[in-house]
């Protein structure tokens, strides 16, 4: 009864709560802590067992396409894949990241993801999945270096830890300390801090194991990249983009371009894959949604319109975001890579 944790609709006597809010804590109904404990341990144990057991070929090859279904997954299996994914693109050996501390980091990651219906670690593994697809499809390893990769990567991981399930309007509307902190992307301000916080543990900082001279680039680069994944940015990567007339990687505004790009492309892919796929991301979307118009309004505050089920369906929530922000930033992409057609 562990493997899928049921949410509950919020009701009545759970706004004075909300009402309490304070940072960027998850408003979503929890289990029990000792539930959720018990939980982690289980996936934990599995995951160490999984490690044993290996990846088969057939998996490690599939890993690689943008048709791979996360939903298939339990969450032990994603962290085996993940922690996968990096040896099969070198960066373990290459920088000799010590096994424990690998393991460490990514179920600190998964301890770090909230129980919440879009937002968490499933979002986090499919996101850094179509990072790992397009790493391959694009054969970015002879064009970046393995720095540039493990960026990509780690930045993937981390772009949404702790997400509450709301967004940075309702941060903003409900005068959260996190926005009263940052009252510009509030959130993604709050994935960095948390991702650093990560990092800071020499328990589970993978990064120390970068070249020294390489560790604090990799982290102003990895917190632009968090950044500018609050989609109000969208609009000023895609200019970035396509202000480039011939890609120069050596460049580092190019490279930065770039990739920044890639991490929204795999950030918002999900329309990209098969519809199986899509369409099961979209309802979990759409629940954040819902959930969020309706506490908006419980609370007096101006719900916000895209989130109201009585006038949303899933052709006109997708349509508009397909055409204005799915396929500008993959054409982008498109004039410097076109296998990613």
């Amino acid at each position: 009864g562990l493997k899928y944790l049921t949410f509950l609709r919020i009701t009545d006597d759970m706004i004075p709560y909300a009402r309490q809010r304070v940072m960027a804590a998850p408003f979503w109904w929890q289990p029990c802590p000792e539930r959720i404990a018990l939980h982690r341990r289980q996936i934990t144990e599995l995951f160490l067992a999984l490690i044993l057991a290996g990846v088969s070929d057939e998996v490690r090859m599939n890993l690689r396409k943008s048709s791979f279904d996360a939903w298939q997954c339990s969450d032990a299996h994603m962290l085996a894949y993940i922690r996968q994914m990096f040896i099969d693109l070198d960066l373990v050996a290459n920088f000799h990241i010590d096994e424990q501390i690998l393991r460490n980091f990514l179920i600190k990651v998964y301890y770090n993801y909230n129980f919440v219906p879009f937002h968490n670690f499933r979002h986090c593994f499919s996101v850094t999945q179509m990072m790992y697809t397009l790493i391959w499809t694009l054969d970015l390893r002879s064009q970046l270096d393995h720095v540039d990769i493990f960026t990509l990567m780690t930045t993937a991981i981390c772009h949404d830890l702790d997400h509450p399930g709301y967004n940075n309007n309702f941060q903003q509307a409900t005068e959260t300390n996190l926005y009263k902190r940052h009252k510009e992307s509030p959130l993604e301000h709050h994935h960095v801090e948390v991702a650093m916080e990560i990092l800071n543990d020499e328990s589970c900082g993978i990064d120390q194991f970068l070249p020294p001279e390489r560790r604090q680039p990799f982290r102003d680069l990895m917190t632009k990249i968090i950044l500018a994944t609050d989609l109000v940015k969208s609009k000023d990567i895609l200019n970035a983009v396509n202000a480039i007339t011939e890609l120069d990687l050596t460049n580092d505004e190019h490279k930065h371009a770039l990739m920044t790009a890639l991490i929204e492309v795999s950030d918002i892919s999900n329309e990209a894959r098969d519809l199986h796929i899509s369409e099961r991301w979209l309802d979990c979307l759409l629940q954040e949604f819902f959930t969020q118009h309706e506490v908006e309004t419980a609370d007096g505050l101006s719900p916000t319109p895209f989130m109201d089920k009585d006038k949303v369906t899933k052709p006109s929530a997708q349509i508009g975001f397909i055409i204005g922000m799915l396929l500008p930033i993959l054409g982008a992409v498109k004039r410097f890579f076109p296998s990613i057609q």
